[in-house]
C-alpha cells in the first residue's frame, strides 16, 4: 500500500513540474507589448518596425528597429493587402505554418481530469485494502 501512495505523489510531482514548466515559457513569451491593428499599421507606416513573423495566417509577432519590446498583434484573415504595405515600408516577413497541438499542450489541457482521474485510482486502491471480513455463517 505504500508504494501506491509513493507512485500517487510521483505522478503529482510530474505532472506539476510540466505544469509550472509551462507557465515559466508561456510567460517568456508574454515580454511583447500587445497592441492594436491600427497601431500596427501606424508603425510599419512610420517606419518603424525591423521584420514581423506571421503565424496561423492572423498572429503577428514583431521586432523594432530601435530594439524597443516587441510587439504582438491579429490581423484580420484574408487581407491580403497587408503584404503589400509590409513589403512597401521595408519590413521583413517571416511565414510561419500552422501548428498543431503539441503533446505538452494537450497534457496541461488534460491535467485536471488526469488528477481526478488519479485520485480516484488512489481511492478505489485504498478502499480494497479495507473490505469489511465476509459475514459468519
Amino acid at each position: 500500500m505504500n508504494s501506491n501512495i509513493r507512485k500517487f505523489w510521483l505522478v503529482i510531482a510530474c505532472v506539476a513540474l510540466v505544469v509550472l514548466w509551462q507557465v515559466m515559457k508561456a510567460s517568456k513569451n508574454r515580454l511583447d507589448k500587445a497592441i492594436t491593428f491600427t497601431e500596427f499599421i501606424r508603425e510599419v507606416e512610420a517606419g518603424k518596425l525591423k521584420s514581423v513573423s506571421i503565424s496561423d495566417e492572423v498572429e503577428v509577432r514583431g521586432a523594432y528597429k530601435d530594439n524597443s519590446p516587441a510587439l504582438h498583434t491579429l490581423i484580420p484573415a484574408n487581407y491580403v493587402e497587408i503584404y503589400k504595405i509590409l513589403r512597401d515600408h521595408g519590413v521583413e516577413i517571416e511565414i510561419k505554418e500552422k501548428r498543431g497541438a503539441s503533446w505538452v499542450s494537450v497534457l496541461i489541457n488534460a491535467s485536471p481530469f488526469l488528477l481526478l482521474l488519479a485520485f480516484w485510482v488512489f481511492t478505489m486502491l485504498r478502499m480494497q485494502g479495507r473490505r469489511p471480513p465476509p459475514p459468519a455463517a
